[in-house]
């Protein structure tokens, strides 16, 4: 005889192959990735490998517990042409604070640059028109207990 626990069970694994999420006319769009680019070369450089020990002000991006481990005071500077021929600068500075014995307080900032481009139109798509300079600026205030 079956179970309670197995019917319900049978009725959720059911149930879950008619769900859907999103929104079809959003498919293959997402908002706000640059939020997803690791600002600290230690722990981009190894491929965000170590998200569970990072420590410091790196932890204020992976592992925000981890800025709990900041010895004093520990003050960053990360500057990076990202992706290499494409133009694309990305800076970072940021500043971690011991405030008592077992809490620090972290602030920090990214800025991506992403160089000037060609303003073009239907009818003029050779550009020569002019150019704009798109930037992208993160702030982040943490604190870890």
């Amino acid at each position: 005889m079956l179970s309670i626990k197995k019917v319900i069970l049978f009725g959720a694994l059911l149930g879950s192959s008619f769900v859907n999420a999103g929104n079809e006319d959003r498919i293959g769009t997402a908002g706000a990735t640059h939020l997803l680019i690791n600002p600290w070369s230690r722990g981009s450089s190894m491929g965000d490998a170590g998200i569970a020990s990072s420590t410091g002000l790196e932890a204020s991006f992976t592992n925000i517990a981890g800025l709990a481990f900041v010895e004093k005071t520990q003050i960053k500077f990360n500057s990076s042409n990202w992706m290499g021929n494409a133009g694309i600068s990305f800076s970072s500075a940021g500043l971690a604070q011991r405030i008592s014995e077992g809490s620090a307080f972290s602030v920090s900032i990214q800025a991506m640059n992403f160089g000037d481009i060609a303003v073009t139109t239907v009818a003029n798509p050779e550009g020569k028109i002019g150019s704009f300079s798109p930037r992208i600026n993160v702030f982040n205030v943490g604190y870890a207990k």
